[in-house]
């Protein structure tokens, strides 16, 4: 005797091919906040010249700016990081930290005066200057790759991947932190007792 399979209908149900067309309502610039790990971000921030920070305080609610800032007419740029960063995980910090490097980004793009996107050339020149802060020792060079790391990121998430392989290779990362001096076991024997 020889077993079949049983053959399954498929049966063909009609598609609904109509559209229907969603509302879309536009949120403000004001309204964009996103949570980090518990730490609100104010995309607000890259709106104006430099990224000024949030004042902190009793005094001042949540995300107050200074009161002189410039608007650099950045609504778009800022529509677009909004966009890219509501994808992240809001239970980890990492969009904070990748946050806080674009903020930096702009804010020396702007201290420049050069335009802000995320073309090749102001890429690899924000990537220099930074070298150059190594170099003359006003930056570890761990903060350099922190910041090319999340700049990398950032392009990856933007489907630039091609261009964040153009992006410097740090190399000796590691030789360059500064080690700590340890504690003997006599020596953490005699803190135990005090």
């Amino acid at each position: 005797m020889v077993l079949q399979k049983r053959k399954r209908r498929v049966l063909n149900t009609p598609v609904d091919t109509e559209v229907v067309a969603a509302t879309v309502t536009p949120i403000s610039i004001e309204a964009m906040v996103l949570t980090f790990g518990g730490i609100k971000t104010y995309f607000k921030r890259l709106k104006y010249k430099g990224c000024p920070p949030c004042i902190k305080g009793s005094h001042s609610p949540d995300g107050s700016l200074p009161t002189s800032v410039f608007d650099m007419g950045r609504d778009v740029f800022v529509r677009e990081m909004y966009d890219l960063f509501k994808d992240i995980s809001p239970h980890s910090q990492t969009g904070q930290n990748y946050f806080i490097q674009l903020a930096q980004y702009v804010a020396t793009l702007d201290k420049h005066e050069r335009i802000v996107d995320f073309t090749e050339g102001n890429i690899l020149w924000y990537l220099r200057y930074t070298e150059k802060r190594v170099l003359k020792g006003e930056i570890k060079k761990g903060t350099y790759a922190v910041a090319r790391n999340s700049i990398s990121a950032l392009l990856k998430n933007m489907n630039k991947s091609s261009l964040a392989r153009k992006l410097p290779v740090i190399r000796k990362q590691k030789e360059s932190a500064i080690p700590y001096n340890t504690l003997s076991d006599s020596e953490l024997t005699k803190i135990g007792k005090n």
